[in-house]
């Protein structure tokens, strides 16, 4: 789970200077502001950088460096942002 300081890290690193409420027109917001602001790319794993799916090292990732990630690790990392804005968040799988 994110604490405070780096949810707000990670909204204004998305372009959000406020925290949007839990419900459904607050998860367009964020999700906008998401894909428009953190990139998919798969740079990691081309350098060999990949790694375990650890939601903190990924968030800490995309803060730094203004890197994204492939699919599995940006949706971890918005993930995390919608779990600590308050959102009740279920993977599923696609098929």
């Amino acid at each position: 789970m994110l604490d405070d300081i780096t949810r707000d890290r990670l909204l204004r690193r998305i372009g959000l200077t406020g925290r949007p409420a839990a419900d459904a027109a607050g998860l367009r917001v964020v999700h906008r502001a998401f894909v428009s602001h953190v990139p998919y790319e798969d740079l990691a794993v081309q350098l060999g950088e990949s790694e375990p799916l650890d939601p903190l090292a990924l968030v800490q990732r995309v803060l730094r460096g203004g890197r994204g990630g492939y699919c599995f690790e940006a949706n971890t990392v918005l993930q995390s942002l919608l779990e600590a804005l308050g959102f009740a968040v279920e993977r599923r799988q696609g098929i």
